[in-house]
């Protein structure tokens, strides 16, 4: 008698791994995009600390007399920051990690402390990351500072795991 496997049994096989591969792609975009929301976090958040200590020591003033751009901060960037339309951004594998504007000197904080809107643009999708400093004004209905918010497509921002608060805004 001649030993292997018939047709039938082949069949089976091929589809139950298919069936597994059709579970298992979908969640695994997902895992992979939250990781990638998470780094984007990561960078963010040392980024406004590196902010909040340049500020401590100096002020929040660079040589020209306005808020400090990357290159002035104490902390290891993964890639050299530019200058593009006046905003300081990294370039990572991922995302464009930039400061989009700077408020100084409100809500009782110190004078002349700068308190910035982080934001990490997602390469190749419609959303991105927002992180404000404890005393950003500048933010939409509803949003605190210290929050990490997605903006842009809801079906991404779903996609990168962000969820809708009580005020419609999508959190990390």
């Amino acid at each position: 008698m001649r030993k292997g496997f018939t047709l039938i049994e082949l069949l089976v096989v091929v589809l139950i791994i298919g069936i597994l591969a059709a579970i298992a792609l979908p969640q695994y975009t997902k895992a992979v995009e939250k990781s990638r929301v998470t780094e984007a976090k990561i960078l963010l958040k040392s980024l406004l600390d590196a902010q909040n200590r340049y500020c401590l020591q100096t002020g929040c003033m660079d040589a020209n007399g306005g808020a400090a751009d990357f290159s002035n901060l104490d902390i290891n960037l993964p890639y050299p920051t530019t200058m593009n339309q006046g905003r300081s951004y990294v370039q990572t594998k991922n995302f464009v990690i930039y400061t989009e504007e700077c408020t100084g000197g409100t809500n009782g904080s110190l004078p002349g402390h700068y308190s910035c809107l982080l934001e990490a643009d997602r390469l190749g999708k419609n959303y991105g990351v927002q992180l404000g400093g404890v005393n950003y004004d500048g933010f939409s209905a509803g949003q605190k500072p210290g929050v990490f918010y997605c903006y842009g497509d809801d079906e991404d921002c779903v996609a990168a795991g962000a969820v809708k608060d009580d005020t419609g805004n999508w959190v990390f």
